[in-house]
């Protein structure tokens, strides 16, 4: 089975463009980004590395094999990870993805580029139709998921180890991420940080180190799924409440109507958006939710349309993640 390709920088090692195949793996990103983050960096170190040989080249990991092809016309490399029996597959499957990136020269001028990794989208089509045409690869595999800590396992094995004068440099930098990650409330810089500490400890070789990050990051990512069940609930019941107060008011004034029954669903939504990393809006939508039952004077005129704004929130909770959130 054929789980994932990167496209590289050949110069500077900078992923371009990367898809997952093995189902389900992408809907848990936060828990194997870290483990993506591993492969890439290992493998930007052989990309950039000189001493290389052009071509295809397979590094054994386990149960599964890296495949590692130069594009020397358009400045870049493919990366391939599939299970290990796959790899005469792979090598007919390749090829062909090679004719698909030479359609898309223009992609890589890489003068021009400006670092947007959304440019390479429009590869994803053409790419996925021809992983269709290759059952053999769309087959179930040993599971990539499964086989992480093989693989991460393979890939500490294979780095160098680090100079004795830079272990306290990294070690100071682990001090540095950690003391961001007490001050940090947003669960999703929380992981970009874990992120930051594993590839230090991927370059110490620390695999107990490696471990208790996984560990955190698990728990992280479970913070994570909870605060979404929550927000949603929360959202929910404080449109149901408004829509009942409306109900029952009968002919009085959106002014004069009791919201107190929304206030509380809606503060805590509001106060809960700070763990998504949306301080701003969080703090906007707590003064609305303080405004449900303070209503100043002041602010009567715009109180119809603050109920009406609050109804017509977005119902899906992904769409109050950070736009700058990976």
């Amino acid at each position: 089975m054929l789980y994932s390709i990167f496209l590289y920088q050949t110069k500077t090692g900078l992923l371009l463009w990367r898809k997952t195949f093995e189902t389900g793996l992408e809907s848990k990103s936060e828990l194997f980004s870290s483990f993506f983050s591993a492969i890439q960096n290992f493998v930007k170190e052989l990309v950039i590395d000189e001493t290389n040989s052009k071509g295809l080249q397979a590094i054994d990991m386990g149960n599964f094999v890296v495949n590692i092809t130069q594009l020397p016309n358009l400045e870049i490399d493919i990366v391939a990870i599939a299970d290990k029996d796959d790899a005469k597959p792979i090598r007919k499957f390749l090829p062909k993805v090679i004719k698909i990136l030479n359609g898309h020269k223009e992609l890589f001028n890489f003068a021009h580029w400006d670092g947007n990794q959304s440019l390479f989208n429009v590869l994803d089509v053409e790419i996925l139709q021809l992983l269709q045409t290759h059952k053999k690869l769309t087959g179930s595999g040993k599971s990539l998921a499964d086989g992480r800590k093989e693989v991460l396992g393979q890939i500490i094995d294979a780095m160098p180890e680090v100079e004795q004068d830079k272990i306290e440099y990294y070690m100071n930098e682990v001090k540095y991420l950690e003391d961001r990650m007490k001050k940090e409330v947003s669960i999703y810089r929380k992981l970009e940080i874990i992120d930051s500490i594993e590839q230090v400890y991927q370059k110490l070789k620390n695999k107990n180190a490696l471990e208790e990050i996984h560990r955190r990051r698990r728990k992280l990512s479970s913070e994570l799924r909870d605060l979404k069940t929550r927000l949603n609930f929360y959202l929910i019941e404080t449109k149901k409440n408004i829509s009942t107060a409306v109900e029952n008011a009968k002919n009085k004034a959106v002014y004069d109507i009791d919201f107190k029954n929304a206030y509380m669903s809606f503060y805590s939504f509001a106060s809960k958006l700070k763990l998504l990393g949306q301080k701003d809006l969080s703090e906007e939508y707590q003064h609305y939710a303080k405004t449900l039952i303070e209503k100043p004077k002041d602010f009567e005129d715009e109180f119809s349309a603050m109920i009406s704004k609050i109804l017509h929130l977005n119902d899906d909770i992904e769409s109050y993640i950070p736009q700058n959130i990976p």
